[in-house]
């Protein structure tokens, strides 16, 4: 049966991310399928340092407006409505240029939470 969620009404708590930087997250998935997908609310100016992760990631703006910076790569300017997907081991930084909601799914890369 299908999951229906909710980001409004869905269940937020703080987690740190990437770089150390904390932010708001709702989890949707995590690890069934390999996959792991989660809701993330940045506020205007928030920023995860350049990092990179060992497998893929593809992130979608709901709202708001995102920076991308990949390492030899233009700057992107995301907004919502549209996405954008980074490579395993490409290094990049994010930063919110407004208040924004983001859906982020990627190929789980954490062992305790592979399961299918």
């Amino acid at each position: 049966m299908p999951q229906h969620i909710k980001p409004l009404t869905n269940e937020w708590s703080d987690t740190t991310v990437r770089g150390g930087t904390i932010l708001q997250t709702s989890v949707v998935c995590e690890g069934r399928h390999g996959i792991s997908s989660a809701y993330f609310r940045m506020a205007k100016g928030a920023r995860i340092p350049t990092h990179h992760h060992p497998k893929w990631v593809q992130v979608m703006v709901i709202e708001g407006a995102l920076n991308v910076q990949t390492e030899g790569q233009d700057n992107l300017t995301v907004k919502a409505g549209e996405c954008y997907f980074v490579e395993p081991g490409e290094t990049h930084t994010e930063t919110a240029l407004e208040d924004s909601l983001v859906l982020v799914t990627q190929d789980e890369d954490r062992a305790e939470f592979l399961s299918d």
